[in-house]
């Protein structure tokens, strides 16, 4: 970002932030510790009991603590203290409000500062346990922050996650782009968590896998109508010791809302200032509850306009049919349900269905449109999951559920490749992923010690995964060609994972409030391909009321793709001269490229630790800084960038057979799903072939991964009835990645197209009564193009967004449960700075970081009924 947009940024915030803060902060109620002496007892007269002694008014719905017990509450503790003691394991949580704490079922999502809410009946993201306390770094989104951010849907939430790395699957990744799973097919919105890859980031819906997309097992999130959504639960640390695979890089849960009632519409219109990116969004939430149960249905239709290339100054050399942000048109429903079918005997029901469609084209010159020279792309994706689960609930302290979960993604696209004005060949094919799981667990209190219950969870199940792939190339003139497979996968695992409580507050023990050690255990079983197990241990110690400490060690693992390991082979026959010097006149080599079977699974081992500190002098006020190492091996990776001198590179050695036998020579052309490629000019000569070059997909790489976190908040309510809540946050990162052992260690975090090192977002918010203000502040940072000499710096993009938003109370009037919404992002329009680029026709701009749509207003009406 330039400097004079940068100064204007700061100034402009800093006054927002200064209007905010000057308002006059009330005195906070008060949370200073009382003497407690409360028998074992029914939950609901305990609330009551600790209400009236702390002077808090506790509200709670009858049917929401019917049947619970409460342990004996005694010492001295704050009114937190004493609720999240009433409340451990029992599936509720607690919401904190000026003198008043509600205390509801699944739906409420902790907002205030300082809260420690109970787990979910559904799933504790990052644990198997009811009232789990994490020691991993854990953020959390609620639908309400979302909205009160300006943000349309959990695409747009989850790119701005400091620790999230915007590369990968996600709209606006254009063409010129490096990187092997830099995709814009099918437009989805996809985790990318530390930059490690969106396969290495598990996506979970109310604790349960979603299917594969396209190609790198990419999950998109975008498809979940933001309006059903309660809060998405972020843990960014590796969690294969409860998840399984793909838990490297973290695990995100996003949870629906439960027990809503009433029926809510509304239409958003947003437009770029640039020109382009004009978005329709119109969505529709519904819900009603009976005795024993409830319902959920949400819809959302979005649809927008593409971003083309004459549309921005910084891509103006580009011919105008150039995509930069692709057309999209796309429908999505959800819906759950829980109904009581005996008494202690629920079953849960989520589904989810959407359908996208998306367009972009591509000209590969900067003197004509793409139908001159360059290629279109429609694609269409089709995806549902269904997943029922049946909780049975045994006696007061255990539990158990059978859960099970189909899922189908076809992700279908059609590319015509043009050459003066004609279509000389089409290509067409399917991503057509599926994934049907099952599994059982029991969760419950082994014994209850001094410091809490000790709580012990157990299960196993079984996976597969399927994967259709298709692709034809269809030509004008000539036959066409194919490349297809269908094959499955499938695992079997058991887990196991226990929380043991050493002190708790209410030992009143001097220097050690509260100590915590968790641990999990798992092992998963791939027939044919390779046994794992993942343990991870955790400690969370509080030496004061107002300090946490934590610490984490684990090993995580991702199985490969299906895609790495059937890709359709190919081998080609080439001169050997750009390989090797010193070579006899007329050597050949045999190069092969494609999937391998005998794929193992990618491991990491990763610790972090932490300090949070909540100051009970400062009510409202957290901060929290971590830091974290991820090192992560047998990576799968193409290891031959470029073939040049590969046979005099020692570094290559393990994957070059020289002087191969007749026999490895037959093997190397029989893996060519077309027989041999002839490229060398010459015919094949068995005895010319001087090596096979193996440029497979291997279990070669190593990449690392460290960093701090940094996170503080502020909530308070103000005289006026109004509140008042400051946030930031913010990542340093550093990154490297070794191809092949001995070949050295290249950066990855600060280089072009990779997530830079340091990224922030910070913002203020004010509520009262039905009007709502926000001004945030996100900056992605600076990177390097080290790919020319000299190198280049690339500066950073900084977006002040300003969002307001007003709310009519609930009447019989016809504009009663009316909101009206007004935001702007990117408000001084920073724009992306230019690269150099490969071909003349690339996009010059680092799109995995930097964002196209530049200055972007919206306009939003909203209706309760």
């Amino acid at each position: 970002m330039r400097i004079v947009g940068m100064v204007r940024s700061v100034l402009l915030t800093g006054s927002a932030m200064a209007i905010l803060a000057g308002l006059q902060i009330a005195e906070a109620q008060s949370e200073q510790p009382v003497d407690y002496g409360q028998p074992r007892q029914p939950l609901a007269d305990a609330l009551r009991q600790v209400g009236a002694t702390s002077g808090w008014e506790i509200f709670f719905a009858p049917g929401d603590v019917r049947g619970r017990t409460a342990p004996a509450l005694v010492g001295r503790f704050d009114v937190r203290e004493a609720v999240d003691l009433l409340l451990r394991g029992t599936g509720l949580s607690a919401t904190y409000t000026e003198g008043a704490i509600q205390v509801r079922g699944r739906e409420t999502a902790a907002e205030g500062p300082g809260e420690s809410p109970s787990a979910d009946n559904i799933v504790v993201t990052g644990s198997r346990l009811r009232g789990a306390v994490s020691a991993s770094k854990q953020v959390t989104l609620s639908q309400q922050q979302i909205r009160e951010a300006g943000q349309a849907d959990l695409g747009e939430a989850i790119r701005s996650i400091p620790q999230n790395f915007s590369g990968g699957t996600n709209p606006g990744i254009a063409l010129g782009t490096v990187g092997e799973q830099n995709s814009n097919l099918g437009g989805g919105s996809s985790l990318n968590l530390r930059g490690l890859g969106q396969d290495a980031t598990l996506t979970l819906l109310n604790g349960k896998r979603l299917s594969y997309g396209a190609a790198y097992q990419a999950v998109d999130v975008s498809s979940i109508p933001l309006d059903a959504v309660d809060r998405i639960e972020v843990v960014v640390d590796g969690t294969s010791a409860i998840y399984g695979s793909d838990a490297v890089g973290g695990v995100a849960n996003i949870i629906l809302r439960r027990d809503y009632e009433g029926v809510t519409t509304s239409a958003r219109l947003a437009a770029a200032s640039d020109g382009g990116y004009v978005r329709q969004q119109y969505a529709a939430v519904a819900g009603t509850r009976w005795s024993g149960g409830g319902l959920i249905v949400g819809y959302d239709f979005s649809r927008n306009t593409p971003v083309t290339a004459r549309q921005r100054s910084y891509t103006s050399r580009l011919d105008d049919s150039t995509t930069l942000w692709p057309y999209q048109r796309q429908h999505a429903v959800i819906g759950s349900l829980h109904q009581d079918l005996l008494p202690g005997v629920e079953l849960q029901f989520d589904g989810l269905y959407s359908r996208r469609s998306t367009e972009s084209f591509y000209a590969f010159s900067t003197t004509g449109n793409y139908k001159a020279l360059g290629s279109s792309t429609r694609s269409e994706v089709e995806a549902f999951t269904l997943s029922p689960e049946l909780l049975i609930r045994l006696g007061d302290n255990w539990s158990s559920s059978l859960q099970m979960v189909y899922g189908r993604d076809q992700t279908k696209w059609n590319s015509p490749q043009y050459s003066g004005g004609k279509a000389l060949a089409t290509i067409e094919g399917c991503y057509c992923n599926s994934s049907f799981g099952i599994e059982a667990n029991v969760e419950g209190r082994v014994a209850t010690l001094p410091g809490g219950d000790l709580r012990l969870a157990l299960g196993g199940g079984y996976r597969s995964n399927k994967m259709d792939y298709a692709r034809t190339t269809s030509f004008a003139a000539g036959a066409p060609t194919a490349q297809s497979f269908e094959v499955s996968r499938d695992s079997y695992y058991a887990f196991a994972e226990a929380q043991l409580p050493l002190v708790s507050p209410a030992q009143n023990m001097p220097l050690v409030h509260r100590l915590v050690v968790t641990g999990a255990l798992r092992y998963e079983d791939y027939p044919g391909m390779a046994q794992v197990a993942t343990p991870k241990l955790g400690i969370v110690f509080a030496p004061l009321p107002d300090l946490d400490l934590k610490g984490s060690w684990g090993r995580s693992f991702k199985a490969p793709t299906l895609y790495q390991q059937y890709l359709t082979g190919f081998t080609w026959l080439y001169n050997a001269g750009p390989y090797g010097a010193g070579l006899p006149a007329g050597s050949t080599v045999l190069f092969l490229r494609g999937g391998d079977p005998d794929l193992r699974p990618e491991k990491a081992q990763t610790w972090s630790i932490s300090a949070a500190l909540h100051p009970r002098a400062l009510p409202g006020f957290e901060f929290d800084i971590g830091y974290f190492s991820v090192r992560y091996s047998d990576r799968v990776v193409q290891p031959i960038a470029s073939g040049s001198g590969v046979l005099d590179n020692p570094v290559y050695a393990d994957l070059i057979t020289r002087n191969p036998s007749l026999a490895a020579q037959n093997a190397a052309i029989a893996y060519s799903s077309v027989g041999l490629q002839n490229l060398s000019g010459g015919p094949y000569v068995p005895g010319n072939v001087v090596a096979i070059i193996d440029n497979r997909y291997a279990n070669v790489s190593l990449q690392k991964a460290s960093g701090v976190d940094i996170a503080a908040r502020y909530a308070s309510q103000l005289t006026n009835g109004g509140r008042l809540s400051v946030q930031a946050d913010a990542t340093f990162l550093s990154s490297t990645r070794e191809v092949v052992s001995g070949q050295g260690e290249v950066p990855l975090a600060g280089m072009v197209f990779n997530p830079p090192k340091f990224r922030a977002r910070g913002g203020v918010t004010y509520a009262r009564e039905g009007l709502m203000l926000s001004v945030w502040l996100s900056h992605v940072g600076s990177l390097l193009d080290t790919r020319r000499t000299p190198r280049r710096r690339i500066e950073g993009q900084t977006s002040l967004d300003l969002n307001w938003r007003y709310a009519v109370p609930q009447n019989r009037s016809l504009l009663g449960g009316v909101e009206f919404s007004v935001g702007v992002a990117n408000l001084l329009n920073d724009k992306p700075t230019i690269i150099r680029t490969t071909a003349a026709y690339d996009v010059p701009f680092d799109s995995t970081n930097y964002s196209v749509l530049g200055r972007t207003f919206s306009v939003g009406l909203r209706k309760t009924w």
